[in-house]
């Protein structure tokens, strides 16, 4: 019995003996090389593996002791990329008014390459220089980028808080 199946240059129909599957062939009309295929009743499913759910819930059991800690120490956390570590280890509050707005317009600019804009936005920073500084290194920390500064690729938006951090 042979494989038939259609040549990918010039799909002209093909037929090639069984023994063939599976290895590469010339096709008989326009001397293109070809794979042979094995036929599908000669194909055996590869069983996978059942899902493990370990990590998962060892996850979820470190993100209840981390907020069962947080609880008893009196204090709530404000998610990453929305504050600044103003506390201790961990905790997040808000940063000063408008610097997270700041840094992302800054960001902005040094992608669009205004180095005029960046200066001014520097010089709006400086006036919460420590809540910047501290906005800015919680930023480089944190692998995901900001919604609002997902557009900028990845390399170059920790070169552009780097650039930040060395400004401020």
């Amino acid at each position: 019995m042979s494989v038939e199946f259609h040549c990918s240059k010039c799909s002209k129909l093909i037929r090639a003996p069984r023994e063939a599957a599976g290895n590469r062939g010339k096709c008989p009309y326009c001397k293109q090389s070809v794979y042979i295929p094995t036929p599908p009743d000669e194909l055996e499913a590869i069983p996978l593996a059942p899902v493990d759910e370990g990590p998962a819930k060892a996850e979820d059991a470190s993100d209840r002791e981390a907020e069962d800690l947080l609880t008893r120490l009196g204090r709530d956390e404000t998610p990453v990329g929305e504050g600044d570590p103003g506390g201790p280890a961990g905790v997040y509050v808000r940063p000063a008014e408008g610097v997270a707005d700041l840094v992302a317009e800054a960001v902005r600019a040094l992608q669009a390459s205004d180095l005029d804009r960046v200066e001014g936005l520097v010089a709006q920073l400086r006036q919460n220089r420590a809540k910047a500084r501290s906005y800015v290194q919680t930023l480089m920390m944190d692998e995901v980028p900001p919604p609002e500064l997902e557009s900028c690729p990845p390399a170059l938006y920790s070169g552009f808080l780097r650039t930040l951090l060395s400004r401020l």
